[in-house]
């Protein structure tokens, strides 16, 4: 057993890549362990070498700064350059074992919908990116629900909702791109190659890999239904897509 005082790096493993968090004091094992579902590796000696571009260090004095240095960082970095996997910015929750997915960028109310999804009986996948294989099939990136109120975010656990995370794969049966409007719900459907597009406006690797994204989401899409526009208050949205899913065949 490693002295927490004593850790200097955690080692952060997912999906083929290799990072190093290096800490000044404090300690990083359980703070990250709570906010990174990826392995954790401690080490209490410095750093041994890790080849670039897999060296990602970031220096941090205390627990919070920690925090909000390494994780969006960190995680986008993982998105971007993820061996064999292709990360769309989505909620993702299941129903009945078929994927619903709500893409969209930061402050779209991804979170929102997706916690209004949870408590309605959906099972959990993600509130910030839905991972795609190369047959489009949907795995979870199952962190914490982080939740914004007032200027400060909070986490939430699935459990405490009363939802179960799911692992996947998956097929994706609705993906349902929309906008907070408080003037109420206005969306429509759209073609597989226009739903295709606005998937791929919120792929993380669309620039950097386009093929495999544009495989890997083509696949994904592939007989799923596709709405997009505004919606209402998350409660009723959430309502709405249940029913609309039903209906898919």
């Amino acid at each position: 057993m490693v002295d927490p005082g004593e850790i200097s790096a955690v080692y952060v493993e997912a999906y083929g890549l290799r990072a190093r968090v290096e800490l000044v004091a404090g300690d990083p094992l359980a703070v990250l362990s709570r906010v990174l579902p990826v392995p954790l590796h401690a080490t209490p000696a410095p750093s041994s070498h890790v080849d670039p571009p897999a060296d990602r260090t970031v220096v941090a004095h205390d627990i919070d700064e920690l925090v909000r240095s390494v994780l969006p960082d960190l995680e986008l970095w993982v998105a971007e350059w993820a061996h064999e996997r292709v990360f769309v910015h989505a909620g993702c929750v299941a129903v009945d074992g078929r994927a619903i997915m709500l893409p969209g960028r930061s402050h779209a109310g991804k979170t929102t919908l997706t916690e209004a999804l949870l408590r309605l009986g959906a099972d959990y996948l993600s509130d910030e990116y839905a991972v795609l294989d190369s047959d489009g099939l949907v795995h979870a990136y199952p962190r914490p629900l982080r939740m914004r109120s007032t200027g400060t975010w909070r986490s939430l656990e699935p459990a405490g909702l009363g939802a179960r995370t799911v692992a996947g794969p998956l097929h994706v049966a609705l993906v349902a791109r929309l906008s907070y409007d408080p003037a109420g719900t206005g969306w429509e459907r759209l073609s597989s190659a226009r739903g295709v597009l606005e998937v791929m406006d919120n792929t993380v690797c669309a620039r950097s890999r386009p093929r495999e994204a544009m495989d890997a989401v083509s696949s994904a899409l592939d007989g799923a239904t596709v709405i997009a526009g505004t919606r209402g208050e998350a409660d009723e949205t959430a309502r709405d897509l249940l029913g609309l899913l039903r209906s898919v065949p």
